[in-house]
């Protein structure tokens, strides 16, 4: 097609053309219009499909309506690939499409969208597994001991045409009009040590890493929109990635210090925001990693804490998003690391005013927790059994 031959062009001549607008009209939307999300890693552990439905079925108990599936990572490449077969290792179990399409249906029934996340150009690793595309995945030489392992080369045009064919196989099995490209951790001395990124930079006068990022995030931008005029990628972004440009109309999900969500959105005064903050809506915080370390991000959130986090009053905000990192979940206890701490998402962004009388909440809550469980959710009790029933002594006049 003729999409498909630009795409190659691009590929080719190893270049892009800035974007002049948006490409789709993005909708002003206050807080009580915002997409409430939640995501779910099944890249790093994997979950069974009815693990993913029943937490669909929490999602619409709680009022959150969008589900972001983080479905590759160093780990293991999760979703079936029909031009990349490799990528779906024996060792470790994928979706077929097939179970990928009665999620996304299942999901739709419920009034929930599902977001796929093409982790890349960082977080990589397991895409060496297959023989065409490993040799233009870069990894440390230590492995697991790294944030991120594994890192394609910019420097060949192979990646752009693999990029290319999955995102196409990406955007077959997820519909909506967002798409998530990862883009975060990108561990730089991994590209340090390959010569051929270190010419290509020369060639490209590119003066720096950075530089070179935002180079290959430009590209893998390009061939989206050549693939999807109305798709609309969404980035990672903290304070290890300000470096970065992005188009006008794009979506930065923050997850660095929530405190500083004002400047960095003064800084990306085009973009729109997704509020993931890992100080207020991580949920792993607190539970050790894969190295059986303490986390890097402490303490345990706690309820009460995530409800108290500062919302800004803009309109460029999306929505806020509850993120479950999987190196320590599985099936068995996913729904009590979740829930009812996820549901103070659910409230916060309903609601246009905050209650201040923390009791209040702390009943609500208690008793969504109980309908959750009788619902089949493995919820966790948020408070003993006496204190549900003596809320005002437990509690007394506390406030947030």
């Amino acid at each position: 097609s003729s999409k498909q031959q630009m795409i190659s062009v691009l590929i080719s001549f190893f270049f892009f053309q800035a974007e002049d607008g948006i490409r789709d009209a993005q909708e002003s939307r206050g807080l009580g219009d915002v997409y409430k999300r939640q995501l779910l890693d099944s890249a790093r552990n994997f979950l069974e499909v009815d693990t993913i439905k029943r937490t669909l079925d929490a999602m619409m108990y709680s009022r959150l309506n969008v589900l972001h599936w983080h479905i590759s990572d160093d780990d293991a490449f999760r979703i079936q690939s029909k031009a990349f077969p490799g990528l779906n290792h024996p060792q470790f179990p994928f979706y077929t499409d097939n179970e990928v399409k009665s999620i996304v249906s299942y999901a739709k029934e419920r009034g929930i969208r599902v977001i796929a996340e093409l982790d890349q150009p960082a977080h990589t690793f397991s895409w060496k597994r297959d023989a065409n595309i490993g040799k233009f995945v870069i990894h440390a030489p230590h492995q697991f001991q790294h944030i991120s392992t594994g890192l394609l080369d910019p420097t060949q045009k192979e990646v752009y045409e693999i990029i290319s064919t999955l995102l196409k196989e990406s955007q077959e099995l997820f519909p909506d009009k967002y798409i998530h490209l990862g883009g975060d951790e990108a561990d730089f001395k991994i590209w340090d040590r390959n010569p051929s990124v270190k010419e290509l930079m020369k060639r490209m006068e590119v003066k720096n890493y950075e530089q070179l990022q935002v180079l290959y995030t430009k590209i893998v931008r390009r061939i989206l929109d050549l693939q999807n005029p109305k798709a609309v990628p969404i980035y990672w972004s903290n304070n290890a990635t300000l470096f970065m440009k992005y188009n006008k109309g794009d979506v930065v999900q923050w997850w660095g210090d929530n405190n500083e969500l004002p400047e960095i959105m003064d800084q990306y005064k085009e973009q729109i925001f997704i509020i993931s903050s890992y100080d207020y809506y991580y949920l792993d915080c607190g539970l050790g990693d894969h190295q059986g370390r303490n986390s890097w991000c402490n303490p345990f959130l706690v309820w009460k804490k995530i409800y108290s986090a500062e919302i800004p009053q803009n309109l460029r905000i999306l929505g806020a998003e509850a993120c479950m990192w999987g190196e320590t979940v599985d099936d068995d206890i996913i729904d009590g690391k979740i829930w009812p701490r996820a549901s103070v998402l659910g409230e916060t962004f309903w609601s246009h005013t905050k209650e201040q009388i923390v009791g209040k909440v702390a009943r609500r809550l208690a008793a969504h927790t109980l309908r959750l469980k009788a619902r089949g959710i493995r919820a966790t009790p948020i408070t003993t059994s006496y204190c549900i029933r003596n809320i005002k002594e437990c509690f007394q006049k506390e406030t947030f």
